[in-house]
């Protein structure tokens, strides 16, 4: 996380330098107490009527480096970006939309993707790691039941085994995975999902009963003397 937050500010740094360069004092903010009549264009003329100065966004310009900041910011959640856009360009040139379309590419369609990608690899790792631990809890039980036939050594990491069988590209149909845990079970009964976890539950159910019994004490009848 620390590295992808370095990288956007690396991204920042460098487009607000570009944006420094190339705008810099093309538009102006005034305060709002300010009787200018210069107030109502944002110091520009060309801004006349335009939109960028009918919503008084003099304030989004790249005349400082904070200033440079917030508008990248603005631009990264696409807020009005359209429209400041459509300002730069007046005041400048047509060709001034390739810097916020190219700002656009790499930081809202690139970067931002990757950082919902790393959270979403996250999520399933953590995922993945629980489903484990309750596939770990059910091969003991099935133990305790003395219903294992057979059992395999895990190959590698969980985070291998998900690399490997579970990727994008799908597993690979020529070589199959063999589970860690083989068992079987010989009454029909319980050859179904719902019939092992009631196989558990009665286990579990007469353990707990054979333990109160072990625990409850004998009762003694009291000795009866007769008189001669």
């Amino acid at each position: 996380m620390l590295t992808f937050g370095q990288l956007i500010l690396v991204v920042y740094y460098i487009f607000a330098m570009v944006g420094m360069e190339l705008f810099k004092g093309k538009v102006q903010f005034f305060e709002p107490g300010s009787e200018d009549p210069a107030r109502e264009y944002c110091g520009n003329p060309l801004l006349k009527g335009s939109a960028f100065a009918r919503n008084n966004y003099c304030k989004n310009n790249f005349n400082d480096v904070v200033s440079s900041f917030i508008l990248l910011l603005e631009l990264t959640v696409v807020n009005q970006w359209h429209v400041l856009t459509g300002g730069f360009t007046v005041v400048t040139h047509i060709s001034a939309r390739i810097f916020f379309v190219l700002f656009h590419i790499v930081m809202v369609i690139i970067i931002i993707n990757i950082f919902v990608a790393f959270i979403l690899e996250a999520f399933f790792v953590e995922y993945m790691v629980g489903k484990s631990d309750l596939q770990t809890s059910l091969e003991k039980k099935i133990e305790e039941l003395n219903l294992c036939v057979e059992q395999h050594p895990a190959d590698g990491t969980l985070v291998d085994a998900m690399e490997t069988q579970d990727n994008d590209m799908g597993s690979s149909e020529g070589v199959k995975a063999k589970p860690t845990l083989m068992f079987k079970i010989s009454s029909k009964r319980y050859r179904t999902m719902d019939g092992l976890l009631q196989r558990m539950f009665e286990t579990e159910t007469d353990l707990s009963a054979d333990d109160g019994n072990e625990e409850e004490p004998e009762n003694f009848s009291n000795p009866s003397f007769t008189t001669a």
